[in-house]
């Protein structure tokens, strides 16, 4: 009898882990869903102009980068770059924008859709460190909370790099967590794609990582 009552806790015990996390699963996937909601609400709703918006002409580099692309004939792609690149920074962030705007249009707006997806991998990031350090209902907690702070949603409206660095940050943070827990090589092989990742959207990434870090 009693390795029958052993093996009905543990299926018992198993079911509860597994519902568990379907609902943390669930739960996280409605915050994501919200979240992407509000932003474009606000994004087609809020039609003020930003001050200060574009200081370093990103939304303009970036929309000359389209129209030349559509030119036949037109500098090879390493000029390109280098103009859309402002000083010898990598112009990563300014890539990624360029399907939003080749499929929306060439407006603020399109080119502002790229910080929905750094907005929802801020979400996942936080909440996959938070669960790593503590537990999935705190990685829950911090995700809702930081998604509400204000400095981040400011940046969300603004076109550039800076508006991905919370979420390169997360990312990397949540990697070093995982890392320090499993000592993974695929894990380490991730965080080194997640630091690069920063690096490529901003060099300040590589001042904002070691805060976080220690």
């Amino acid at each position: 009898m009693i390795p029958v009552t052993s093996e009905r806790q543990a299926l018992r015990h198993s079911r509860l882990l597994l519902g568990r996390v379907a609902g943390e699963r669930l739960a996280l996937g409605v915050l994501l869903l919200v979240t992407v909601s509000l932003q474009l609400l606000w994004l087609t709703s809020d039609t003020r102009p930003q001050p200060g918006a574009d200081p370093n002409d990103y939304l303009i580099r970036t929309t000359v980068f389209v129209d030349a692309l559509q030119q036949p004939g037109r500098a090879d792609a390493w000029e390109l770059l280098q103009a859309l690149s402002l000083q010898g920074r990598p112009p990563l962030y300014q890539l990624l924008a360029v399907p939003a705007i080749y499929l929306f249009g060439r407006s603020a707006d399109a080119a502002l859709v790229v910080n929905l997806f750094f907005g929802a991998l801020l979400i996942v990031a936080t909440y996959g460190a938070a669960k790593v350090a503590k537990n999935g209902t705190t990685g829950l907690l911090a995700a809702a909370l930081v998604v509400a702070y204000p400095p981040v949603l400011q940046l969300s409206k603004i076109f550039r790099p800076q508006a991905a660095l919370p979420a390169c940050t997360a990312l990397s943070l949540w990697l070093l967590l995982l890392l320090l827990k499993t000592r993974s090589v695929k894990v380490a092989w991730l965080l080194g794609a997640s630091l690069g990742l920063g690096a490529l959207i901003h060099l300040d990434f590589l001042y904002t990582m070691p805060v976080p870090a220690i």
